[in-house]
């Protein structure tokens, strides 16, 4: 009390941890301060609203090799021989300073050993995620303090190869559908999954790697010690992620499996898959295409099919099987749209990819009740329907009129639509509407009466091709 100090307080958990120490520090105005660590970002903001939050980034290899020497040969000059390998390591060790500072320790026990620098160049991931260092166990805590509604969710991250650029549209479409996301009040459930991607990004989980217009993540990845995290978790909590050359894990009938495929795999349809409730493959591998073509009796209890990366020749046969399947992503080459997905009435998202170069929409599209994002690589075209939809992405479809996207969408929030008429197109009254992205065809040419909501946050296109 009445004397200056500075405190250095490492590692704080939560908010509550936080509240109880300052009561303990006088604040007299006499230029004291606090410097407080934490992993994660809301007790940060929480500590101190006004003050400087520096979040610690990635290091450089620049920056990365000299605090491995610092470490290593402690102030002594590094023999000419290590530079070579001590790059190499210090490029496996991706900027992480937890990580540099382990493979250090190794190496500062036999510093000048020629051969184990070598060997730990060539095999720095096994020394990383070893036992006795204590690597993993600093970051399993970043995964005992997560709350149990991000667990699931982050342990699904452990399905993708390492350095994967995973696009947040389509992860979140996923989480939906593997049945991560709880309700909560009027919030929809794609922003509820969006703060949950903000939460594990803001507890240093999930890397960053690309932003839309207004600031939000377009794009994340997962550091590769974060993925060994993940698969470890994984396997500890039974939940099941079966990736490439993992056959090796042992299943059981009761145990739901989610199978992630990014590379030829032999053993794509076992004899026991009565139990898959996912299965994505993320790679373009064509051989899948006739396994799935002639088999779906396998897999009724699936939830999430992805295909998008696999040109399907022959469409599945007895897709309507498939009735608890809720995420749908295919690549059907040729032919008319498959009545049999307006069967599968549980479906939440679908995307269709085609090689033709216009495909009708069947008029009972409508009895996808619970569909409500759809997407194409082209523009598919819309009949009158049956009955209004609960769609709120529509990417690719076009019409005559925007008659009927007021009258069988009226929740639509996402539009990319492409217009074949010179009649008035009139969005006014489409009172959801944040992001229009509007097509106009070759022929038409009132491209200027066109009437925007006021609801309207982002117009991304406008364009109406061959006009003088």
């Amino acid at each position: 009390m009445g004397r200056r100090y500075f405190v250095v307080i490492d590692d704080i958990w939560d908010i509550e941890a936080w509240a109880d120490l300052k009561l303990f520090f006088p604040h007299d105005n006499n230029g004291s301060r606090i410097l407080l660590t934490t992993r994660l970002t809301e007790v940060a903001k929480h500590a101190n609203s006004d003050g400087l939050i520096h979040h610690l980034g990635y290091l450089s290899k620049e920056t990365s090799w000299k605090l491995l020497c610092e470490k290593v040969f402690q102030g002594n000059e590094c023999p000419q021989w290590s530079i070579k390998p001590g790059i190499q390591i210090v490029e496996n060790c991706k900027g992480v300073p937890l990580v540099i500072v382990v493979i250090a320790g190794v190496l500062a026990k036999n510093a000048w050993s020629r051969n184990l620098w070598m060997e730990i160049a060539d095999k720095t991931g096994l020394y990383i995620v070893g036992e006795d260092n204590g690597c993993m166990e600093t970051l399993v805590l970043s995964y005992n303090h997560l709350p149990l509604h991000l667990r699931e969710c982050f342990l699904y991250l452990g399905g993708f190869p390492e350095d994967y650029q995973i696009q947040v549209k389509r992860l979140i479409w996923l989480w939906e559908a593997e049945g991560f996301i709880q309700e909560d009040g009027n919030k929809s459930l794609e922003d509820i999954a969006e703060g949950y991607l903000v939460d594990l990004i803001d507890r240093n989980l999930v890397i960053v790697d690309s932003r839309k217009s207004n600031g939000g993540v377009k794009a994340c990845k997962v550091h590769d010690l974060v993925m060994e995290l993940c698969l470890k978790k994984a396997r500890e909590e039974r939940f099941i992620l079966q990736t490439t050359g993992s056959s090796n894990i042992i299943t059981t009938p009761y145990k739901l499996v989610r199978k992630f495929i990014s590379a030829y795999d032999p053993d794509l349809i076992p004899p026991s898959t009565q139990n898959l409730q996912s299965i994505l493959c993320l790679r373009h591998l064509s051989f899948i295409s006739y396994d799935f073509a002639k088999y779906m009796h396998p897999f009724v209890l699936l939830r999430v099919l992805d295909l998008l990366k696999c040109e399907v020749m022959h469409f599945p046969y007895n897709m309507e099987l498939l009735v608890h399947l809720r995420y749908l992503a295919i690549w059907y080459s040729c032919g008319d749209f498959p009545s049999s997905i307006c069967k599968l009435w549980n479906l939440q998202t679908l995307f269709y990819y085609t090689d033709s170069d216009r495909v009708l929409l069947p008029s009972n599209i409508s009895d996808l009740v619970n569909l409500r994002h759809l997407s194409s690589n082209l523009f598919l075209s819309l009949p009158s329907i049956v009955k209004p939809m609960n769609l709120q992405t529509i990417t690719g479809v076009v019409t005559n009129t925007t008659l009927i996207f007021r009258k069988y969408f009226p929740y639509v929030t996402k539009l990319k639509c492409q217009i074949e008429s010179d009649e008035p197109n009139d969005f006014k009254s489409f009172t959801s509407l944040e992001k229009l992205c509007l097509w106009g065809s070759g022929h038409v040419k009132n491209h200027i009466n066109i009437v925007y909501p006021a609801t309207l946050k982002r117009l991304t296109k406008i364009l109406w091709s061959n006009m003088e």
